[in-house]
Parts: C-alpha cells; sequence; structure tokens
C-alpha cells in the first residue's frame, strides 16, 4: 500500500461482520460515493479475491481492472467441505475458535509461507483481538455465498492472477477452476510463497501488480 500510494490513491478497508457479499458490496460502494470514487483498480487477495470478482459481476461499471490473488472461483466445494463446521460455528465459543485458526497459522500457513515472522505475527494478531468471532462467522457465510463468475471478457475488464504453488488455504482443484474461468487472464504463480505472498514476497509481489496497472 505504501508503494503503490505513491502513484494511486489507495483505499483499504477491513471486513464488518457481514453476512453476505451483498452486504460487503453496499459497504464498498458507500466508501467509494464518500470518498469521490467512481472507478478503482481492484486488489483481493483470499476471501478479497472472491469478493473482488463479486464486485466485478455485480458493479463492472466501477471497475477498471482486477487483481484475484490468493483465491477461488465460485465453487461449491468450500461449502460441501465444510457444512458440518458452519452449523456449529455460530455456537463454538469465541476462545476455542480463535485456537483452532491460531493452529492451523502456526502448522500450516506459517510453514508454507518461508517461516516468515511477519506472516506468523500477522495471523497472530487477527486470532489474538483484532478479530472477533462474528467476522469469522461473516467471513466464513461470505466465502460460501455463491454467484455466477462474470464474463470478463466480454465485460472489458483486464484481470490477473496471483497464485502460489503451495498455497495451503486454496485447493490445487480450486487454483485450476480459477484460472479456466478466466482464461485470459495474466497469471503470476509464486514457488513456494504460501498463502501471504504480499507479505513474505512483498517487493515481487507489489511490482506485478505496479506492471499490472501500468498496462491497463
Amino acid at each position: 500500500m505504501e508503494v503503490l500510494q505513491e502513484r494511486y490513491r489507495v483505499i483499504s478497508m477491513n471486513y464488518p461482520a457481514a453476512e453476505s457479499l451483498n452486504e460487503m458490496a453496499g459497504g464498498v460502494m458507500a466508501i467509494m460515493e464518500t470518498e469521490g470514487v467512481n472507478q478503482v483498480h481492484l486488489v483481493g487477495s483470499s476471501l478479497g479475491g472472491y469478493f473482488a470478482q463479486y464486485l466485478v459481476a455485480n458493479y463492472p461499471d466501477q471497475v477498471l481492472s482486477a487483481v484475484l490473488a490468493n483465491t477461488f472461483p465460485p465453487n461449491n466445494l468450500i461449502a460441501e467441505q465444510n457444512k458440518v463446521v458452519g452449523l456449529f460455528l455460530p455456537y463454538l465459543p469465541e476462545w476455542l475458535i480463535m485456537n483452532v485458526f491460531s493452529g492451523s497459522i502456526r502448522n500450516s500457513v506459517y510453514p508454507t509461507s518461508e517461516y516468515s515472522d511477519l506472516v506468523l505475527a500477522f495471523g497472530l494478531e487477527q486470532t489474538g483481538g483484532r478479530m472477533s468471532k462474528e467476522q469469522i462467522i461473516g467471513r466464513f457465510h461470505s466465502v460460501i455465498d455463491p454467484f455466477i463468475a462474470p464474463d470478463v471478457d466480454r465485460l472489458g475488464i483486464p484481470v490477473m492472477i496471483i497464485e502460489s504453488d503451495n498455497d495451503p488455504l486454496v485447493e490445487p482443484v480450486l487454483r485450476s477452476e480459477l484460472k479456466t474461468t478466466y482464461s485470459s487472464a495474466e497469471v503470476h504463480i509464486f514457488t513456494g510463497a504460501g498463502h501471504f505472498p504480499y507479505l513474505n514476497r512483498a517487493e515481487e509481489y507489489t511490482r506485478i501488480i505496479d506492471d499490472f496497472f501500468a498496462n491497463q
């Protein structure tokens, strides 16, 4: 963000405890209106990449281009795999939910991110007080919220896909489906960078985004 703001106006948002992508999109549109912004280059990672696709599909006139990073297309797999979790999540105590997420960060996300201390600190900060149970539930609902993927070729919206070949949170089949869904997209694949390459490969990550925007 600090590098890109030398050439762009950068607006970053955190996710509220929203129950749907539509609710989150309403918030983004309100922010854009308040800030006097008519069109944007979208950069979304993980859930943000899924959400970016929703914004392209439903607000194409407001999108100049989209970067979909470490994410997945609309699918049934995530909802099916997490059906039981979704049923019990509202009834689990917050401390247990955060402990489970912390364990995932330490045992899966951290090792695959080149044992980056920054990634570890970022993840534990989220589970150590920055995120609430309500936000996690809202993110879960948003991740499985279905919609029809946009036809970016018809809309004329350039797309770049960023992924890591060892991402522990996005299954290979979903990474493949994303590239199939947006077959004309520019694709950049990090080797061994994990789920948060914008942290542990920040310089390269920023450079490829900057180059992508510059060519639009």
